[in-house]
């Protein structure tokens, strides 16, 4: 296809068409990139100013993580937080049901769970600490589960990394921290 990126609606096509194609396990991640241009109409003053000393533009790209594969990427003004771009690639395309994505904690917004869930989809999420659900998880530490994780170091040495879990519902969460905070 020749021009491709002169032809935003036929970008769109190209990427929803690796996003079906896809395995349903999706990463979903940003990255800042330093921009030293006066006329990049992306590059804004943003959360990484303090490191970087100059403006950024945020890149946000959706990865096939069993395939090792890009399913689409995208940028953005350096001002804008992640958990508002994600709001624009779930507009824009849309994810195989089902689908479980894997989300660092800048994406963790009580707006955008609801994308995450979208289409009978999955999401694995840190919840930051200022939540009430962290809150309730910490105040009661129990686990239900366990899984060990392999992975390789840089010299292709397999390591077995056991990960302990608890599974649990939210409402289930938020009626522990308040229980909790009804007996202090």
């Amino acid at each position: 296809m020749t021009e491709l990126g002169l032809h935003p609606a036929e970008c769109e096509k190209y990427f929803q068409k690796h996003i079906n194609a896809g395995s349903r396990l999706t990463a979903i991640d940003g990255h800042v990139i330093l921009s030293c241009s006066d006329n990049n109409e992306l590059a804004d003053f943003g959360y990484k100013y303090q490191a970087l000393k100059n403006m950024q533009i945020n890149i946000l790209e959706a990865y096939d993580v069993e395939n090792g594969l890009p399913l689409t990427s995208k940028a953005y003004d350096g001002s804008i937080v992640d958990k508002i771009s994600v709001q624009d690639i779930f507009d824009t395309y849309t994810f195989q049901a089902k689908t479980t994505f894997l989300i660092d904690s800048g994406f963790y917004s009580e707006t955008d769970l609801k994308f995450y869930r979208s289409n009978d989809s999955f999401f694995v999420i840190p919840v930051p600490a200022n939540q009430i659900i962290y809150k309730a998880m910490t105040s009661s530490l129990t686990f239900t589960g366990v899984f060990s994780y392999e992975r390789k170091d840089e010299h292709g040495k397999s390591h077995s990394v056991s990960v302990i879990y608890r599974e649990s519902s939210v409402k289930d969460l938020i009626d522990i921290h308040y229980e909790s905070e009804k007996s202090v």
